[in-house]
């Protein structure tokens, strides 16, 4: 019911929303005749079980692990890390696990830039990851592009897809002519 209408916040609480509306079916099949009520909780129990494989088949919250895999896998695995928001940070800090790759959070895409740029100065490359909530105008993931272009800086962008979409970019300073795409960001 919830992909027919969605009243709730954030899809992933509509699994849990939906208890109010199968308690009110529930009265429904209550007062229905036995035949009636075998269908309809039949019907019911099926439409519960349909809507959890679609909620549940999928991460709920941003895909830190996956984006923290596709760093580890990438022949660039010791670029230091720049992540929008510091809760983010904190999160994808969690995954990487005991590494001594450098991780260091920002608030906005202007911060971003300059960190990309002094980062970029010092090194080779640099790691940028954005988590687009969807509660945002434009998505921070579309205002990084634009302001990537505009700073001239060449970037690899990978998204993981979830409820709340992972983006992961690698920036270099020019283009990387040897190594694939799939190398540098592996699926």
């Amino acid at each position: 019911m919830s992909y027919l209408w969605v009243p709730s916040f954030v899809y992933r609480y509509a699994f849990s929303c939906a208890i109010p509306t199968y308690l009110f079916f529930g009265g429904l099949v209550a007062r229905s005749s036995r035949g009636a009520r075998v269908v309809t909780l039949t019907v019911l129990g099926l439409l519960a079980v349909y809507q959890a494989a679609f909620v549940l088949a999928q991460p709920m919250r941003a895909d830190w692990r996956a984006a923290a895999d596709a760093i580890a896998r990438s022949p660039y695995a010791s670029h230091p890390v720049i992540v929008m928001k510091y809760h983010c940070a904190y999160a994808f800090r969690y995954y990487l696990g005991r590494s001594e790759r450098r991780v260091s959070p920002v608030s906005d895409v202007p911060e971003m830039i300059a960190k990309t740029k002094t980062t970029l100065r010092n090194g080779r490359g640099v790691w940028l990851l954005v988590n687009d909530t969807g509660l945002d105008a434009a998505p921070t993931s579309e205002r990084l592009d634009n302001a990537l272009r505009q700073a001239r800086l060449v970037f690899i962008k990978r998204t993981f897809h979830t409820a709340s979409p992972v983006s992961v970019y690698h920036v270099r300073l020019e283009a990387v002519q040897s190594p694939a795409l799939h190398s540098i960001l592996p699926p």
